[in-house]
């Protein structure tokens, strides 16, 4: 009780003390929450801020980096409104510049488009190994296979990339110094040229390619019978070797046939000396009957002669046939998308010529850019290949794993070989003038589409003349005319920034029936444009 009485005078005493804390408490109280209320306002209000700020920084930083092996295309803004556009990946290719009064204006560079090329060329390996890791999306994006982590390679590939395994084994024993015997000197190796290459051709065997140590690539008609020419285009495979064969074999008296789905563009000068027809996927089937009721005659005469294949009919024997088709592949893929049992029949039809025509003197040569739609059977027919460049794919498809580093044209590759061809186009016609027409009957029916109007002269052949091999890529005045003629309906090119280049190669490519990239022609026409240039301001 007496507590009681204590603790009630105390609290009465010191009453007003207690109600000042009081309000000291609670004023402390509301500022404390009046802080609280509006930094939280203000958070509230600038986190989007700062997180937009900072996904738009790492939406850059994304852009912008290399992904999956290559840079972004750059944009940058000139005076005047003009943009810049730079491809980082290649930096020796050319920039293009969208000028608002020039329009679309290459910047050639300044290490030529041949260069370029070569550059390009050599990007592949970097290429490969960048994809032998996952892509940036399989490694960063949410929901991909390996989120968060980073593509890593193993000590065994890291080892074999730096060329460890390629070291030569220590010598523990090292050998005494041999004594060193000077060897003389080869022989230099003889090159030849296409007059070479067609005077040492003989009926049977057709000179197709030399090497550098001066091998050369032999296309045995006996032994290998059929021949097929593979390559992408632009590489050669018409204008040289397609060319070749059918000279050498116009040449020793082969009856030539010349089926071309590409309407003469490439063979219709030839429609003199052989059998030319135009083809397609509908015409291709009755032209092969035509040939196997020739087969079939032949096997008739064979059996009449009691003879097992035409050489032992001697002076009785028809002449040897050789039909060349163009693009057999694009043909078949054309057939096999519209009418697949067309299909089956026109690769049966080939397939059995190919198979058996060697006893009755058929030959086939396919000239093509690769064999996906060859069946195997056809594939292995064509015993002789001659694989200009190709892309990976193909080159795994028939086993010449190189192909893809040829040359871009003029070189092709013989069990694994590589031989040089010779570029026959600007001497076709030279040549053609000294081969004598084709006058024996026709083995297939005409049609309304048969090029007849190729006149050339009608001397006979006697053996080929000797040709200027000099410049025998005909790109000296070869296009003279056609630059005389742009510039003169684009006189403007003749000042102001090098605009037309492209167009230029664009023109060159169509004149030669667009059987290669245009972008092939960008050298030759960056050089003929500046020398044009050039002369007219002298």
């Amino acid at each position: 009780m007496p507590l009681l009485l204590f603790g009630g005078a105390l609290i009465y005493t010191n009453a007003g003390a207690l109600n000042h804390a009081g309000e000291e408490l609670v004023n402390t109280f509301v500022v404390v929450t009046t802080i609280l209320m509006w930094g939280g306002i203000a958070l509230l209000l600038g986190a989007p801020v700062v997180v937009g700020v900072i996904m738009w920084r790492r939406h850059m930083d994304r852009i912008n980096r290399q992904r999956d092996g290559s840079f972004p295309l750059r944009e940058y803004k000139l005076a005047a409104g003009a943009k810049l556009l730079v491809d980082p990946n290649a930096m020796v290719s050319a920039a293009a510049v969208i000028h608002p009064e020039y329009g679309y204006v290459e910047a050639e560079p300044r290490a030529g488009y041949e260069h370029q090329l070569a550059i390009r060329q050599g990007d592949r390996i970097t290429r490969h190994l960048q994809a032998m890791n996952p892509g940036d999306d399989i490694l960063e994006r949410i929901g991909g296979m390996m989120p968060g982590q980073r593509s890593r390679m193993d000590a065994a590939t890291g080892k074999l990339l730096a060329g460890f395994y390629n070291r030569p084994p220590r010598a523990t024993n090292p050998e005494p110094p041999r004594q060193i015997i000077e060897a003389s000197a080869p022989a230099p190796v003889e090159r030849l040229t296409l007059s070479d290459a067609l005077r040492r051709s003989s009926s049977k065997a057709f000179l197709m390619g030399q090497a550098a140590d001066g091998k050369q690539a032999i296309f045995d008609l006996d032994a290998h019978h059929n021949l097929g020419i593979i390559g992408s285009p632009g590489t050669g495979k018409s204008h040289g070797s397609g060319y070749q064969l059918v000279l050498a074999a116009i040449a020793h008296g082969y009856h030539v046939i010349i089926l071309d789905p590409k309407g003469g563009v490439d063979f219709g000068m030839f429609a003199r000396s052989a059998e030319w027809q135009e083809t397609d996927p509908w015409l291709i089937a009755d032209q092969l009957g035509a040939l196997t009721a020739e087969h079939e005659r032949r096997i008739q005469l064979l059996r009449q002669h009691n003879a097992s294949n035409m050489w032992e009919l001697n002076g009785h024997a028809p002449p040897r046939v050789m039909t060349v088709i163009e693009e057999y592949g694009a043909l078949q893929e054309d057939l096999q998308a519209s009418n697949p049992a067309k299909a089956k029949q026109v690769d049966h039809q080939i397939n059995q010529l190919m198979r058996t025509g060697r006893a009755t003197g058929l030959h086939f040569a396919l000239l093509d850019q690769d064999t996906e739609f060859w069946s195997n059977a056809v594939r292995g027919a064509a015993k002789c290949r001659l694989v200009y460049k190709v892309d990976e794919s193909e080159a795994a498809r028939i086993r010449e794993y190189t192909a893809p580093d040829l040359p871009d044209r003029g070189a092709f590759l013989l069990r694994k070989n590589e031989y040089r061809s010779w570029h026959v186009q600007p001497k076709v016609r030279q040549l053609l003038a000294q081969l004598p027409a084709l006058d024996a009957p026709r083995l297939l029916a005409p049609i309304s589409s048969e090029r007849s109007d190729y006149t050339a002269a009608d001397d006979p052949h006697n053996g080929w003349e000797e040709l200027d091999e000099s410049n025998a890529d005909g790109s000296a005045g070869k296009w003279q005319t056609l630059i005389e003629n742009w510039f003169g309906e684009n006189p403007q090119a003749l000042n102001g920034p090098a605009r037309g280049i492209t167009d230029i190669a664009r023109r060159m490519a169509a004149a030669e029936g667009n059987v290669k990239p245009y972008d092939n022609y960008k050298g030759v026409a960056s050089q003929l444009f500046h020398a044009y240039r050039d002369n007219r301001s002298e």
